[in-house]
């Protein structure tokens, strides 16, 4: 998977998220909502394993 692929991949995944309807929640329920979806993206990006020389080092210059 390439990294442009996984941007749309999220991007395709957020503007599904963002087009919700819009519910009424605390901010308590909000966070642990988020915790969640934290919870969840870190255990699907777990299982695939990138080697290091995959992508090449490089700076961001401005």
């Amino acid at each position: 998977m390439r990294r442009r692929e996984l941007a749309w991949a999220l991007l395709a995944g957020w503007a599904a998220e963002s087009a919700a309807p819009a519910q009424t929640t605390t901010a308590a329920e909000d966070l642990t909502a988020a915790q969640e979806r934290v919870k969840a993206n870190r255990a699907e990006l777990a299982k695939f394993s990138i080697a290091i020389a995959t992508e090449p080092a490089f700076a961001f210059k401005a």
